[in-house]
């Protein structure tokens, strides 16, 4: 599949993506008024990762290895990653606060989350935020009742290398053996929530 065709707004400063016919807004991973470091932090994480200490070898893996030993919930409790192989399906949320798009399309996600996290799908954010207090507040905000990376593990877990992010809000669905069973690079976004509540009927 070729890349999304991105188009540039100056009087905006949003991308559109342009993916399988679908015109959709999208904003690039580094916010403006990021440093240079901060924008090669971003794009260029290397993909290499600290794997939690026992590395996992079952359902969810590689995931599970490269998030770290564990992940956080929007209240900054800390949850053992392990807990992500109990799930058929791990959702991968690439997004930011700063993001209006981002901000327009969290809660969709949160009411499919809400209403399917007991059929074995779990939701973990990988946030674009400025900082850990921003995506912190983000997650308060949006009222986001999943899991997330803890900030200073998103450039060492490689995700957003691995997974070439590049705009966001992107959504990746992952099956247990991390194999992409849906991207927001190829389906409507807006799609995505009914689509895989249909395949946990």
């Amino acid at each position: 599949m070729n890349e999304p065709i991105t188009r540039w707004s100056r009087r905006s400063g949003v991308a559109l993506m342009v993916a399988c016919g679908v015109m959709l807004a999208s904003c690039e991973t580094t916010p403006s008024g990021s440093s240079p470091a901060q924008a090669d932090a971003t794009s260029s994480s290397g993909g290499a990762h600290t794997a939690a200490p026992g590395a996992a070898d079952g359902h969810h893996a590689d995931l599970i290895n490269e998030v770290g030993t564990e992940l956080v919930t929007a209240d900054g409790e800390s949850v053992t990653s392990s807990e992500l192989a109990d799930n058929q399906y791990v959702v991968l949320y690439f997004s930011a606060g700063w993001c209006p798009p981002c901000r327009r399309y969290t809660p969709s996600l949160v009411e499919f989350h809400e209403n399917h996290s007991d059929r074995g799908v779990e939701v973990v954010f990988v946030s674009s935020d400025r900082d850990a207090d921003s995506m912190a507040e983000y997650m308060d905000d949006a009222d986001m009742p999943w899991l997330a990376v803890p900030y200073e593990q998103i450039d060492d877990s490689g995700l957003k290398s691995k997974y070439e992010v590049r705009g966001i809000p992107r959504v990746v669905v992952l099956d247990g053996s991390n194999g992409i069973v849906m991207d927001s690079n190829d389906v409507n976004r807006n799609e995505i929530p009914e689509r895989l509540a249909q395949m946990l009927d």
